[in-house]
């Protein structure tokens, strides 16, 4: 027996729609050469990533376009991305929208070529930590970090128009420090274009 629902419609139908919908919307997606980082980058984002990317390279060569919208997020993962990102076969495009905080920043600029919406704005700040425990795993949670500060700070340099000792410099204001999307592209260098 079937059930109407408050449309008239069967709701084995309804269902057997929305289905269909969402095989569309998917089938169009699989054949978008785009991977979106939206949110925050957590304890599986690369791994999420990774496999999406690589599925994308083994079907072509083209351009893969990164869209971000991240308040970033956890550094291991951000990194791994960011590696992974000037790893590819492939021409990698990044696109910045709205929020690109913390290590969001430095995965839009380890794309091939950059792109920031004009409505996009960024913030670069120090890493933070939650270290909790005995007084040698906070310490040495402490000393990862600055390592972990220089290695970003080289890495920027290396993608951007600013030497390590200006990012350097940023990370240990102790504040977060904002900037704007032409701030990114004609001071920092961390973006090629303003879209």
């Amino acid at each position: 027996m079937l059930k109407l629902s408050d449309t008239g419609r069967s709701k084995d139908l309804e269902e057997d729609d929305k289905d269909e919908d969402e095989d569309d919307f998917e089938d169009a997606e699989e054949n978008l050469r785009v991977i979106w980082i939206t949110g925050p980058i957590d304890s599986d984002a690369f791994e999420k990533f990774d496999k999406r990317l690589s599925v994308l390279e083994s079907r072509s060569s083209e351009p893969i376009v990164i869209r971000i919208c991240s308040p970033g997020g956890d550094v291991n993962e951000g990194m791994a991305i960011c590696g992974r990102i000037r790893s590819s076969s492939c021409q990698i495009v990044t696109e910045g929208y709205g929020e690109i905080a913390s290590m969001a920043t430095m995965v839009l600029a380890s794309g091939h070529k950059r792109k920031v919406s004009s409505l996009s704005y960024f913030m670069y700040h120090e890493c933070t930590t939650g270290a909790i425990g005995k007084l040698h795993d906070v310490v040495s949670e402490v000393k990862s970090l600055v390592w972990k500060e220089k290695i970003f700070a080289e890495m920027m340099a290396k993608l951007t128009k600013q030497p390590a000792k200006y990012w350097m410099k940023l990370s240990t204001s102790g504040k977060d420090c904002w900037f704007s999307a032409q701030d990114v592209v004609e001071k920092l260098g961390c973006a090629d274009e303003v879209i």
